[in-house]
């Protein structure tokens, strides 16, 4: 009883997010993976049969539970002759049959290759499952029986026997919601507690309903685990997950402290009140009666993404777990070691934490036995802090031998020409991978500052105005003077989606953005000025304009635009109409146009480590990772990927209407009040528009969060009539240089 008891309170303390680590593939024995460069990893590759795709996983102490999806014999022959013709996406297959397919194997043995448990789409489908005792896995069940459909708590052996526990129809009925609002979790001495938003039942072994409650309000409550003396407990406060801790035989509650948001949990397999506890940085064990958590590693430091793992399980002292690359199921036991062991340690240094980064890195780690790079988080603090402290820390010598320059929150040149960063061109022109001829000629002379390049991204996005060819032909640059004319004569025009704010931060990202090999700024004179006066006629906050009908009929003079691809090019050339202009920013260096670095790198010239430091950058240039790690979300700065970029996305797609006959397939379709505007690839003359916008770029995005601070504070006094726009602009010349000579 008193076990009933703790769960009947354990229950109020449920929470929003289910314990389902997602994606799974099964099939033949694990092949060993060679080659690794992490210290004390071993790896090996899970063969999925050919006609399965990766579902889902449950981690279960010692035990892993994997199902996939499969389509039989007669659907994947239907399939390989749909795709016969790769151009038409809309032709139908033929009838085929598709499975759930479920697989059991217990730690440090091999996977099986045939599944212990399969159902047909069409009659059952698995809702959720858990690992039962002795070997069993209990599912939640929908199930179709002559066209009526029902739910069932059913229990399947290893050998694939099976038994129904309970029947789960009244689940459903009054506010119980469907059955796919409801999860189960496995309970100490075979019972099964059934969760969701409206209520939860504790069944029995023999199907009994052993406690139930049903809420009259729904609830953002989860039992993550339970299992041992504790319960491992998730709520909703405030827009935040809290985790707690139940002890179910003294009905007392507690709390895990520091817990990230989006941390995952797994039974481990040596110890029923210790859990695995992992976010896409760092693995750690967990212990449910001190509410304490002890780091295990870093995930990067041994060569894994954290975002591609789906979980973890087996003994502590030497953990296992399953994660996915390239939809390429991979087992890997850690056996503990020092990640640094004969290794050289570097420190990459980021401001933004980025996906593609912890990728990098964790391949490079893997492969790589003479390097160790262990990733130093600078944005805990505002971001303007973090790059304060990592500018200061780079002055001292004290800093990382790499860093993330993405976001321009930093002037590269600035921090060059004073001997913080190093020269990237001497590595430049000595590589057998990269050199400047390979790379976007605009691009190249954007980076440079008399003759040097002090940051290298691997991506960039285009970005400027945007508005019509009556105020801005085409293909020429848009002048600040022409755009304060503009203003000045139609001042219903000036609601724009632009802000005080911003029209300052353009303008400082205009004045520090032009490059070049003798390092000039090709700007309007008098620039300063002319953008201050610009974002007086501003409001104090950007107003959203939802009706695309003004950008077409030309109710609407300019917004900022920034371009990633070509579908995102011709988004905006279809939201604003034929006679669109992309015009850069007015009184810009080239054509106005602003080159936004991605996945950009810099080196610290107190980096001792300066050649791993560069091995790393280069790498991304290597075939292999331009094909499996550099980003590829973003335009290239490699001539020929970029090209190819350009090329692919002229690559038309189409599909067969319900009429049959052929049409071209869009690419995107959006809603212009309340119409369906279909986006089309770009067509050649579209991409050679593109082409010519980045081949006249000039400027690229730095930062300096100081100084546009002083533009701002200044500017704020002739806004409010308290100072002439020429004291103003003087005061900030002024404070700026002061500041640099600082």
């Amino acid at each position: 009883m008193k076990r009933i008891k703790a769960f009947s309170v354990s229950i109020l303390v449920l929470s929003t997010a289910l314990l389902s680590s997602c994606g799974a593939a099964a099939g033949a024995v694990p092949q060993e993976e060679s080659g690794s460069g992490a210290v004390g990893l071993s790896m090996a590759t899970i063969l999925m049969k050919e006609d399965e795709t990766f579902s889902g996983i449950r981690c279960c102490g010692d035990s892993i539970i994997v199902e996939t999806d499969a389509m039989e014999a007669e659907g994947a022959v239907a399939e390989e002759e749909a795709e016969a013709d790769t151009d038409d996406v809309g032709t139908d297959a033929a009838e085929a049959t598709y499975t759930q397919r479920f697989y059991y194997v217990k730690s440090a043995l091999d996977f099986p290759e045939e599944p212990f448990c399969i159902f047909d789409y069409e009659e059952r489908i698995a809702v959720d499952f858990t690992s039962g005792e002795d070997g069993s896995v209990c599912f939640i069940l929908a199930e179709t029986v002559q066209e009526e459909d029902s739910a069932k708590l059913l229990e399947v052996s290893a050998d694939g026997s099976e038994r129904t526990v309970a029947d789960l129809d009244i689940l459903c009925q009054g506010d119980g919601g469907s059955i796919w609002d409801w999860s189960i979790r496995a309970v100490p001495g075979g019972d099964y507690l059934l969760v969701s938003k409206y209520g939860y039942r504790l069944i029995s072994q023999e199907g009994e309903t052993v406690r139930k409650e049903d809420w009259k309000e729904p609830r953002s409550y989860d039992v993550l685990y339970a299992g041992g003396k504790y319960a491992l407990t998730l709520q909703a406060e405030n827009l935040q997950t809290v985790h707690g801790t139940f002890q179910r035989e003294e009905g007392s509650f507690g709390t895990l402290k520091d817990i990230a948001q989006d941390a995952r949990f797994n039974r481990t397999g040596n110890g029923e009140n210790t859990l695995y506890m992992y976010t896409n940085m760092e693995a750690f064990l967990c212990d449910l009666s001190t509410g304490e958590h002890t780091k295990i590693f870093n995930w990067t430091d041994i060569g894994i993404q954290g975002d591609s793992v789906l979980g973890m399980y087996g003994d502590t002292q030497a953990p296992r777990f399953l994660f996915r690359e390239d939809d390429i199921l991979y087992e890997a036991q850690w056996n503990g070691g020092n990640t640094g062991t004969e290794r050289t340690e570097l420190k990459l240094g980021y401001v933004s934490d980025s996906a593609a980064t912890r990728q990098a890195v964790a391949m490079f780690n893997r492969t790589n036995p003479d390097f160790l790079i262990q990733m130093v988080d600078y944005g805990t603090e505002d971001e303007s802090e973090a790059a304060i402290r990592l500018y200061t820390e780079l002055t001292a010598g004290t800093g990382p031998d790499i860093f993330q320059m993405d976001g321009g929150y930093m002037d590269d040149r600035a921090m060059g020409e004073r001997g913080i960063l190093e020269d990237l061109t001497p590595y430049l022109e000595n590589s057998q991978v990269v050199s400047p001829q390979n790379l976007l000629p605009s691009v190249y002379q954007a980076l440079q500052t008399e003759g040097k390049v002090y940051m290298l991204p691997t991506n960039f996005r285009l970005g400027g105005f945007i508005t019509k060819e009556k105020w801005a032909p085409a293909g020429q640059t848009w002048t600040a003077d022409e755009l304060l004319r503009v203003l000045e004569e139609e001042p219903e025009l000036r609601d724009t989606m632009s802000s005080k704010s911003h029209m300052l931060e353009y303008c400082l990202s205009v004045m520090l953005g032009a490059g070049g090999e003798d390092g000039a700024s090709v700007l309007e004179d008098g620039l300063l000025e002319k953008y201050i006066r610009l974002a007086g006629y501003m409001p104090e906050e950007a107003v959203y304009i939802p009706d695309d009908s003004l950008r077409q009929d030309g109710k609407l003079l300019f917004e900022s635009f920034v371009l990633m691809d070509s579908e995102t090019y011709m988004f905006h050339k279809a939201e604003w109409g034929e006679d669109v202009a992309f015009v850069g920013y007015p009184g810009g260096a080239g054509n106005g146009m602003m080159l936004y670095a991605d996945n950009c790198y810099a080196v610290s010239a107190q980096s001792r480590h300066k050649d791993g430091a560069w091995k790393f950058i280069e790498s991304f240039f290597t075939q292999e990772w331009q094909e499996k790690i550099t980003p590829n979300y973003a335009f290239s700065i490699d001539k020929d990927r970029f090209e190819q970029q350009l090329k692919n996305a002229e690559r038309v797609q189409w599909h067969t209407d319900r009429n049959g006959r052929r049409r071209e397939a869009p690419i995107l379709t959006y809603d212009m009040n309340g119409e369906a505007i279909e986006v089309f690839a770009p067509r050649p003359e579209d991409t050679d528009s593109l082409r010519r916008m980045v081949e006249g770029a000039r400027m690229i995005k730095r930062g300096d969060t100081e100084a546009l601070r002083i533009v701002q504070e200044e500017a704020a006094y002739y806004f409010a009539g308290q100072k002439s726009l020429k004291e103003v602009a003087d005061i900030i010349r002024s404070r700026i240089g002061i500041m640099a000579e600082e």
